[in-house]
Parts: structure tokens; sequence; C-alpha cells
């Protein structure tokens, strides 16, 4: 098999990863920009490995069993993740909306835990999403305590008047302890997160409340109570540095590149 047709396999179990629906092999050939014919055969080869299978028996493929094996691996490689789930779920209980733990990756956020709201009416949100750094608003949480000079490739790569906009909100988040952005998640809504920080006061991950529907009443009495779990966390962060780490802290942040594919 050559380079190219390897590459070909590869984009092709990236785009099925990142599907929100199952998918036919001319979908994805339109997606990743392969012919019908070398989707057919990508996804056969997918399917021969157990990355991809047939969605109830139809023509349209979804991630397979070895395709999640790869996914959990992935997470695995982010010791922040074990520790924060319980604090994941009890902030689902006590604010009723979805909650995800967002892990900065090079210069993006990639969601490594989920748990689902008591009251929220959307649920789906997929594990090891990614997103700009200058997209949402745990972006924005770590964005805010980063160390100098952080910013600089980001800004370089950000659309022309998005990182003005951005950084001039950066005192606000450290004020306030929280970013609040309309939510990607849920339209209609309003995401807040809460950096995590290490040792130096350098965000590398965030926890985010994912659609809201803010009032006052809200702002007043849940917010305290939800800061003070993250500051449980946080805590337990400052007795172990060892959790920030992970398997891509050697890796240059300009090598790391989460964009789906064109």
């Amino acid at each position: 098999m050559s380079i190219k047709s390897s590459e070909g396999i590869f984009d092709a179990l990236r785009v099925l990863a990142q599907a929100n629906a199952p998918m036919s092999a001319a979908e994805l050939a339109s997606i990743v920009g392969l012919p019908v014919t070398s989707a057919i055969r990508a996804l056969a080869t997918l399917e021969a490995g157990n990355y991809a299978k047939r969605d109830n028996g139809s023509s349209k493929f979804v991630i397979g069993g070895a395709g999640r094996m790869l996914a959990h691996a992935f997470m695995a490689q982010f010791p922040i993740r074990d520790v924060a789930l319980p604090y994941l779920q009890q902030l689902a209980s006590v604010s009723g909306v979805s909650c995800s733990l967002f892990q900065r990756l090079g210069w993006s956020t990639v969601r490594i835990a989920f748990v689902a709201g008591t009251k929220s009416i959307i649920n789906v949100a997929v594990v090891g999403e990614s997103r700009p750094l200058t997209t949402g608003a745990a972006g924005l949480a770590i964005l805010a305590h980063s160390e100098e000079g952080f910013s600089e490739p980001i800004r370089k790569a950000a659309q022309e008047g998005i990182w003005d906009a951005l950084s001039s909100r950066f005192e606000s988040v450290r004020g306030l302890g929280y970013a609040l952005e309309q939510s990607v998640f849920d339209q209609g809504g309003y995401d807040l997160a809460i950096g995590l920080l290490d040792p130096n006061g350098v965000a590398f991950s965030a926890i985010a409340l994912e659609g809201l529907a803010l009032t006052d009443h809200y702002l007043s009495e849940q917010i305290p109570a939800v800061k003070e779990i993250v500051a449980d966390l946080q805590r337990i962060i400052n007795s172990d540095p060892s959790m920030i780490h992970d398997h891509y802290d050697h890796v240059s942040p300009e090598s790391i590149d989460l964009r789906p594919t064109p």
C-alpha cells in the first residue's frame, strides 16, 4: 500500500471519528476529497480491522470497537481525567447541565471527559472533540491564565480582530474566576468554564458547564457553589502536580495539528 493511500485511510478514520451520524462512502469521499472508489476501499480496510463497522447492517459506517479503544487509549494519556470525573459528576448534579473537561493540546482544546446533565435536553457531546483555543469558554479560561509569550502563535493564527477581542477580556475572566461564552454545545445557552492551573499559575485544562440558561438567581446562587467544587479539584492538583503532565509534554505545540480534515 502506498503512503498516499495510507494517508487516505487515516483521514477516513479521523472524519468517521468526528462524525455525529453514520456516514456513507459517498459522504466520506466528499469530506476527505477522495474518489468514491477510494473511500469504499478505505472503509473496507477499516472494517476489516474493526476500526469501522456498518450501522445496523446498512451501507453507512460508524466507529468500530478497535477505533473506540484508540480513543480510550488517547484519553488515558491525561492523568487529570480520572481525578476530575467525580467533580464533573458533582457539578452536573449541582447545576443540572452537562459538564466537560477540556485539555489544552497544542493550540487547541480537546474534550477528554463528559458527564451528562440531569436537566439537560441535549446530552450528546463528542469526547475527543477538538477546538481552536480561541473558540469557546474553555479556551478563553485557559488563555486568560497563560504564561507570557504563550499567546503569540495563537494571535498569529487567529482571524483578524478575534485575538484583540479575546485578550481584552482576560483581566475580567481572572477577576471573576470564570469565562462565560455563548454555548458551542447548546444553541441559545451559555458555557461557563474555569481554568485548572499548574504550580506556575498557567492553565493546562478547564472545567466547562455547557448549555446554561443564565439568570440573576443562577449567577448569585449557584456559581459560588460551582467555583468551590472546582477549587476542591484545584487543591488536589496543587498537592500532586504530576497529574498535570501528559504523554504530549515533550511535543512542540506547533507540531500538533488537530484541525478537521478539509
